[in-house]
């Protein structure tokens, strides 16, 4: 195929595609606009073809050559183990280890030593365009995620008088939005120069030849390349040493998918340095065999996590005698990396390994139709953060409740894990600490079980609540303390 280029880097360009077998994204080259055409290159640019060859030849044409299904091996034929999860120190029963991991936490977020890192997702939410972020999880004032997520790291910082940095991590077609949304709130009362938004990287979308699907002339089917990308991210040249520099020893990663995140956590940061870990990571009880939940497995000695997809039916549905699922901790993507981990994975030249995810995905035929196919024809490249923990000498999971800590939103309406069973988890934390914190509050119980919202800013937990409220408030009606509706 003759595509006529002008410049040398851009004739180098199309002659790598061709050598990786990927002409083909140049059909219909002369029918593209200058503009398409210089995107297009763009795109092809910024493709590590050497690595997208090997990721198609281990999960595609291996496994077929062998006689196996394509995509990500997985658990397959590994013999797994349930991971036990530790329990954090209790302050009556493990006073003395209670104490001195608490106290060894609240050093370190007020010394500045944690940065935080959040996985936004990315695509939306079909049917809705706006980023996972925008979504209104407030169940009395419909704030959304990014300002709940922005108001908890305010009230962190508040408590222990400091200024963290915070990395918000997104896919690249929603950056602008949730940057236009930090400014156009003054980034939640948040330091400009502490909070960045970045984008995750893409890996190209293959059909099960190989080939690089395109979503109309020119223009290529690009997925993100899994949260195990950001923290490939936090490896790259540069950024390891100016953490160090600024005296960063913990870096606190969580999903920004879920509103009942608890980052002011000391006690399980604490426990994290006292133990010199290198990872830990935070479980809840697994209670649904159907949870597309990762588990929290041993495998040949090693401690990691296994996709739901990636579980064998006989370990994802086996239970004890009590009746608990044997594989049940369940990973709530809460995890905290030594920096001095990260140097060491580094310097070792350590890398995630990419899983194959066999997905439907529309794309343009040869003939220029768009084709929406009933069954997985693709495969996307994805790599896990908790992959991480296979690289780790120490690693640990502690597992913390469910309704005090998890409760993500995956879709928009209906079902488990949408924005209406957030609300109403959010609403019944804020419950219960309320009843915690005052027992005088009797509401209406007439009108079925009231929304409760507590602001971060008004109190992040209910030992807070109780030093802050000074009468119960009012019986009836939804409950807002903190913020305006």
């Amino acid at each position: 195929m003759s595509i006529k280029v002008t410049t040398e880097a851009e004739k180098v360009c199309v002659a790598k595609a061709e050598e990786a077998g990927q002409g083909h994204l140049f059909a219909g080259w002369d029918a593209l606009g200058a503009e398409d055409q210089r995107a297009l290159l763009s795109q092809v640019q910024r493709i590590d073809f050497q690595l997208l060859q090997r990721l198609v030849q281990q999960h595609v044409q291996q496994p077929l050559e062998q006689g196996l299904q394509a995509g990500s091996p997985g658990a397959r034929g590994r013999v797994l183990q349930p991971a036990a999860a530790a329990r954090l120190p209790d302050p009556v029963a493990d006073r003395e280890e209670y104490e001195l991991s608490r106290t060894l936490g609240e050093y370190a977020f007020r010394n500045k030593e944690v940065m935080l890192v959040t996985a936004a997702g990315g695509g939306g939410i079909p049917p809705l365009p706006d980023p996972l972020g925008l979504l209104p999880v407030g169940p009395v004032s419909g704030k959304s995620l990014f300002q709940l997520l922005a108001e908890k790291v305010q009230a962190l910082n508040r408590r222990y008088r400091v200024s963290l940095r915070w990395t918000i991590v997104c896919h690249p077609d929603e950056r602008e939005k949730v940057a236009a949304c930090f400014r156009a709130n003054s980034y939640f009362g948040l330091q400009l120069s502490d909070v960045c938004i970045t984008e995750q990287d893409l890996l190209p979308v293959v059909d099960r030849r190989g080939k690089i699907l395109l979503s109309g002339p020119g223009k290529m089917v690009l997925c993100p390349n899994g949260h195990g990308g950001i923290i490939h991210r936090l490896l790259d040249e540069g950024r390891l040493e100016a953490m160090e520099s600024a005296g960063i020893r913990h870096v606190l990663y969580f999903q920004g998918d879920n509103p009942l995140v608890a980052l002011a956590d000391p006690l399980f940061l604490g426990h994290h340095i006292k133990n010199q870990s290198e990872v830990t990571s935070k479980a809840v009880a697994r209670v649904d065999p159907a949870e597309r939940v990762g588990v929290f497995c041993r495998a040949n000695g090693s401690l990691g996590v296994v996709e739901h997809s990636e579980l064998a039916p006989e370990n994802r549905e086996a239970r004890a005698a009590d009746g608990s699922l044997v594989f049940s901790a369940a990973n709530i993507g809460v995890h905290v990396f030594a920096v001095e981990f990260l140097r060491r994975a580094r310097d070792e030249g350590l890398h995630l390994p990419f899983h194959a995810l066999e997905r439907a995905t529309p794309y343009v035929d040869r003939r220029g139709r768009l084709v929406r196919p009933s069954r997985p024809n693709s495969f996307r490249f994805v790599a896990f953060a908790f992959d991480a923990l296979l690289w780790a000498a120490r690693a640990e999971v502690v597992q913390v409740r469910r309704e005090d800590e998890f409760s993500p939103v995956k879709c928009a309406s209906g079902g488990p894990c949408s924005l209406e069973t957030a609300r109403r988890d959010l609403s019944r934390l804020h419950a219960r600490w309320l009843r915690e914190a005052c027992p005088a509050w009797r509401p209406d119980e007439g009108g079925g079980e009231p929304s409760v919202e507590i602001a971060p800013l008004f109190a992040m937990d209910a030992e807070e609540l109780r030093e802050r409220l000074q009468e119960p408030p009012a019986a009836a009606g939804p409950v807002l303390l903190g913020g305006r509706p």
